[in-house]
């Protein structure tokens, strides 16, 4: 019988393989491109930094060295851009992190909870809730490559790995 981290850790597989599918799929020509209302780049940037952000420990979390206050967010312009391969590298640090961090969980971790924004919540309810966001970007992003490129990458998930 598998166990919750099991099921976690092929999830996040399948989460990271549809975020490097993203990668290699997006071309540089579109990268800094508005495209579905903002630059593909903020678009990817957002997706990351939640994704590192809320999945191990949102209250105690250091932005990385290159953030810019509201860099992460869609709905403002710092004026900073971020190129493709400083995002490839975070990515790669941020893939590290929670690898390692998933290997320290066990079935009592999962269930602890943490107090944030007036919400007691427990780290699967952010696992989980990382999942569902990265998932909606990533479709938002292949939707624009879509619009932008007529195809989009290839979906990896439970029936397609």
């Amino acid at each position: 019988m598998r166990n919750y981290l099991d099921i976690i850790n092929q999830r996040f597989e399948n989460v990271l393989k549809n975020i490097e599918n993203l990668f290699l799929y997006i071309p540089d020509n579109l990268y800094n491109k508005k495209s579905g209302g903002y630059p593909v780049w903020r678009q990817l940037y957002h997706m990351l930094n939640s994704l590192e952000r809320n999945f191990i420990d949102p209250v105690n979390y250091k932005f990385p060295d290159f953030h810019e206050d509201r860099l992460n967010s869609l709905d403002s312009d710092s004026g900073k851009v971020l190129d493709k391969d400083l995002l490839k590298n975070y990515f790669k640090n941020i893939k590290k992190k929670i690898s390692e961090y998933i290997k320290e969980l066990n079935d009592e971790k999962l269930l602890e909870t943490v107090k944030f924004k007036d919400m007691e919540l427990t780290r699967f309810d952010f696992i989980l809730s990382q999942f569902i966001h990265v998932m909606w970007h990533a479709g938002f992003l292949c939707s624009c490559m879509k619009a932008e490129t007529g195809s989009c990458p290839e979906y990896k998930g439970l029936y397609k790995n």
